[in-house]
């Protein structure tokens, strides 16, 4: 088994810079810098809005959107009214705003789905969603995709298949705080069928255990018998190796496309 070693950072860095943009024909690859704490800081949010109003049947969930907005309206008015602002007091909500709209599909409804590679309730690694143990506490788990409504079936079993291939392939998620660890994160996108992969992992010291990792996460999920196989029945039409590397504190992120 290979070793990912340990990455450790002293000092951050304070700004965001786009370093290269490549295109090639089959082939992308995007790398950018970011400073550590503030890429935790956006995945922390992420994570926790995505699941924030998960509890709620859809009709709560919209009344609670529309109660919302309508805060940020009379903030907005209040600040206006402050300022001087020319019959700001006289401003209506229903002159500006409409009803949230109903969808007409509340079920398998995504096209694009960011997963988690971490650990569950029970300290099994696990791919799925960011949850908290309860509102009281920050204390998080990576929780199932099995019990979530908007997660369609097809795309729920490429998780499950991943989440084997992960403990297969013998490397562990990745810590953010002792910088250990390979597995970052999965991004599926999902069109009329139609499935493309992301792996996000970050850089292993040894690049030779890293290239037949990533081979290898290619020809699993483009397997020409996954759609048939008992034990798939998925089918991906594209992979891409998501890959983050630490050096004097700061991340750079490569986008490649590795198959399909």
């Amino acid at each position: 088994m290979c070793d990912a070693g340990d990455r450790g950072c002293e000092d951050g860095v304070d700004t965001v810079v786009l370093k290269e943009v490549k295109y090639a024909k089959k082939n992308l690859i995007v790398e950018m810098e970011m400073d550590p704490e503030y890429e935790q800081a956006i995945d922390d949010l992420i994570n926790e809005e995505r699941l924030n109003l998960a509890h709620l049947k859809y009709d709560e969930q919209l009344k609670l959107k529309s109660d919302r907005s309508l805060e940020l309206f009379n903030a907005l008015k209040d600040q206006m009214s402050a300022a001087n602002i020319e019959n700001a007091q006289n401003l209506k909500a229903s002159q500006i705003m409409q009803p949230i709209r109903y969808g007409n599909v509340t079920r398998s409804c995504y096209n694009t789905y960011n997963f988690a590679i971490g650990y569950d309730v029970d300290g099994n690694v696990n791919v799925g969603l960011i949850t908290k143990h309860s509102s009281t506490t920050t204390d998080s788990f990576v929780n199932s995709v099995d019990s979530y409504s908007h997660i369609s079936t097809h795309v729920k079993r490429i998780v499950r298949a991943f989440k084997k291939f992960i403990v297969e392939s013998g490397q562990q998620p990745f810590n953010e705080f002792n910088h250990t660890g390979v597995w970052r994160s999965l991004t599926i996108l999902e069109c009329i069928g139609d499935v493309s992969m992301v792996a996000g992992i970050v850089a292993m010291e040894n690049s030779e255990c890293e290239e037949n990792l990533k081979k290898s996460f290619s020809d699993r999920f483009l397997r020409d018998d996954n759609f048939t196989d008992a034990d798939s029945q998925f089918q991906v039409l594209s992979v891409y190796w998501k890959r983050t590397t630490i050096e004097d504190c700061k991340r750079t992120i490569t986008l490649e496309h590795i198959g399909g």
